[in-house]
């Protein structure tokens, strides 16, 4: 989970970085999803590690 967040620590970072350059939108674009797809990916392992913690 650590190195999730990190991942979308890192990303979010490099586009705001890129917002100040010529890369085009779609691209920007394409980071933003990337970032939503780990940040969902983190929420549905939350829920399953939640869901084995409690059937023990």
């Amino acid at each position: 989970m650590a190195h999730l967040g990190d991942a979308t620590h890192k990303l979010s970072w490099g586009l705001t970085v890129l917002e100040d350059t010529n890369v085009l939108k779609e691209l920007q674009n394409e980071i933003r999803k990337a970032i939503q797809a780990v940040n969902d990916i983190k929420e549905k392992l939350r829920g399953h590690y939640d869901v084995k913690e409690k059937q023990q």
